[in-house]
């Protein structure tokens, strides 16, 4: 069975009004917590095969920090460029196209895309994933090209920052 997390990024700032919303780097709470939402995808999840992620600052950081809690290559991170401002569809098909020999694929991307991913592959009814937060689910295909977004999935674990009730 396939294993797949979905990923959003950790908090960003804008503090610079002037930056490209493509520029925009982690702010302190996103510096905070993207390490800990790491450890804790690796804890929950097990260790990434692959990771994929969007090319924007705050994502690209995001999938890095989870590269180094899993002792993972950061020249292995595939950055997608069609990940950024993209949809649902454009994840399932960066997920058919680059998830080949991977068993646990974990997708660092933003919102709102990553939710109507959810939704479509488990009917997770979250409309919202805070920053930060993942949802890890197992397929029921054997082969991430046959990956259509239709109900294949079922959702293990869902967790955020400010999550209290994680089992270590």
């Amino acid at each position: 069975m396939l294993k797949l997390t979905l990923w959003r990024h950790a908090k960003s700032s804008w503090k610079d009004p002037q930056l490209e919303d493509f520029m925009r780097p982690l702010n302190a709470r996103g510096r905070k917590d993207a390490p800990e939402m790491a450890r804790r995808i690796i804890r929950q999840c097990g260790q990434p095969t692959r990771i994929l992620s969007s090319p924007a600052e705050r994502t690209l950081t995001s999938a890095r920090v989870l590269a180094r809690q899993a002792d993972y290559p950061l020249s292995d991170i595939f950055c997608v460029p069609g990940l950024y401002e993209s949809s649902a569809s454009a994840l399932l098909a960066a997920i058919r196209e680059y998830g080949a020999m991977a068993s646990h694929l974990v997708l660092v991307g933003h919102m709102p895309s990553l939710g109507d991913l959810a939704r479509q592959l488990c009917g997770h009814p979250l409309g919202h994933l805070p920053t930060a937060a993942f949802i890890h689910m197992q397929l029921s295909i054997t082969q991430w090209c046959d990956c259509q977004g239709q109900q294949e999935a079922q959702a293990l674990v869902f967790d955020f920052p400010k999550n209290k009730c994680v089992v270590n």
